[in-house]
């Protein structure tokens, strides 16, 4: 089964889907202030971003890490769980 991130417009009860590539796993997401989705993908062992316009953009995997959970800090950057590395990690936008 082809995997995806969706998202409902609360206004019109519209889903847009987006798949992602090669069934990373999605699992945890995350709002940014600037309108952008974080999401986790455990599977792959990374971090991906949906901007406005419905692109994917993914983060460097870290092996073995197997990312869980995820939030964005006021300043846009994510920050998420390795649970599997027993660590916690933030991709530092600049």
């Amino acid at each position: 089964m082809d995997q995806a991130v969706g998202r409902l417009n609360p206004a019109t009860n519209a889903v847009t889907i987006f798949p992602t590539p090669s069934n990373p796993g999605p699992q945890d997401i995350a709002a940014s202030p600037d309108g952008t989705v974080w999401f986790t993908q455990t599977t792959k062992g990374n971090i991906a971003r949906i901007d406005n316009a419905g692109v994917i953009t993914e983060a460097k995997a870290v092996k073995g890490s197997q990312p869980f959970g995820i939030t964005v800090a006021p300043n846009g950057d994510p920050w998420y769980t390795m649970f599997a590395a027993n660590k916690i990690a933030t991709l530092q936008l600049r």
